[in-house]
């Protein structure tokens, strides 16, 4: 069954990085493809990649209550003129409003995308508790829809809604999303010299960051030879960002080196060491896949979306949250020891080439989209079979390499 297919998100940038392929491979099953989202960097990527760019207006964060119902009336019209037969919202703003608009528009199917559960629901302040009930009560009652499924990166985050009445057993499913272009994220030889260890993130708070310097500065106090690297850029529009000021004064220091944003991330990996991630919580880290295709070690906490990807003692190691003792306790011998780092890279290449690729993820996703379209109410474990079977047939048809490390 072909369809017309529209992917909705608040962010072209973060679409482009992480769901275009899941597009790209729609296209190639046959269905017409257009996405929706605002005109911001990002935006000429998903043109340049032949795909319809259907232009938005919609904020990032925050509730803007007459903003936020033009932005639903935006939808509703973009849906009514496009007539798609399915629509794909990524991120938590695009499910609030576009499963509304939807409804109200009558599109057939839908969707939702949970990519991680943001600011609101770590942050543990009395206003941003406050933000996360208000949250809850909305969401309640905007992802009404006859034909619609919520996919989660994690069973943390799936079971958390569930809990919550945010979602139902039925209507909902893990996947392990989205996904590593395992031919760009390739094994490449260590670099000699100084051990570097980086964090590649949007550099907020949550993400770990304060705990990763701290944790450079007590290696360096241990007399250890090692590089320490933020890869990544402040997020404006996000309240747990870091300010440009501090990573500048971090820089200064000599604690830490800033790299900022970039978009050669498998240079990166090449240049790296040891990848470390101590957020405090993930949809799924992204980041801990590419390293791991690119057969790097990783250090992360032990929390949801970082345990689904790292086996601590396999190809990593799992920390404490909030702990940068914890944290540079785990870095030390992946710094002073080459094999090890070797024997934890390798481990890590053959856990996402199974489990983790975009050609893994794509076709599961692309199951869960068919079978929304197909208009058959999911019964009770019907969606956890439909992607189990999607996950077999690719195990079936694609034999996983050994690792091999290039240069």
């Amino acid at each position: 069954m072909t369809a017309k297919l529209l992917f909705v998100c608040n962010n072209p940038a973060f679409f482009a990085d992480q769901h275009m392929h899941l597009a790209e491979a729609a296209r190639a099953a046959g269905h017409t493809v257009l996405v929706a989202a605002p005109e911001w960097p990002g935006a000429e990527r998903i043109r340049r990649a032949g795909f319809a760019f259907l232009p938005i207006h919609m904020a990032r964060g925050g509730l803007r209550p007459i903003a936020d119902v033009r932005s639903i009336r935006e939808l509703v019209r973009v849906y009514r003129v496009a007539a798609p037969d399915l629509v794909y919202h990524i991120t938590l703003k695009p499910i609030l409003y576009g499963t509304v608009a939807a409804r109200l528009a009558g599109v057939p199917g839908v969707v939702n995308a949970n990519t991680g559960l943001g600011y609101a629901f770590i942050d543990d302040s009395l206003t941003t508790s406050t933000l996360r009930g208000l949250l809850e009560k909305i969401y309640r009652r905007a992802i009404r829809h006859s034909n619609r499924v919520d996919l989660f990166l994690n069973q943390d985050d799936r079971e958390l809604f569930l809990d919550r009445r945010l979602t139902e057993s039925s209507l909902s499913a893990v996947i392990n999303g989205p996904g590593v272009d395992t031919a760009e994220f390739h094994p490449v030889s260590e670099q000699d010299g100084t051990p570097i260890v980086v964090l590649p993130a949007r550099l907020l708070w949550h993400k770990g960051v304060q705990e990763f310097v701290d944790a450079a500065r007590l290696i360096r106090a241990r007399g250890i030879d090692a590089r320490f690297a933020l890869v990544g850029d402040e997020d404006p529009g996000n309240l747990a960002s870091i300010s440009r000021d501090q990573l500048r004064a971090w820089n200064s220091e000599g604690v830490v080196e800033w790299w900022g944003y970039r978009h050669d991330m498998p240079e990166v990996y090449a240049n790296s060491h040891v990848v470390a991630l101590p957020s405090y919580r993930e949809g799924l880290g992204k980041v801990i896949a590419e390293a791991g295709s690119c057969a790097r070690p990783v250090v992360a906490t032990d929390v949801p979306g970082c345990r689904e990807i790292v086996a601590d003692g396999v190809n990593g190691t799992l920390v404490p949250v909030r702990s940068a003792a914890a944290l540079a306790d785990a870095l030390e011998p992946l710094i002073t020891c080459a094999e090890r780092r070797r024997q934890f890279g390798r481990q890590g290449r053959i856990i996402v080439e199974s489990r983790f690729s975009e050609t893994t993820v794509a076709k599961q996703t692309l199951r869960v989209i068919e079978h929304v379209l197909s208009g058959i109410r999911f019964e009770p474990g019907m969606l956890r079979v439909v992607i189990d079977r999607a996950d077999k047939d690719f195990r079936s048809n694609e034999a996983i390499a050994p690792v091999a490390f290039a240069g």
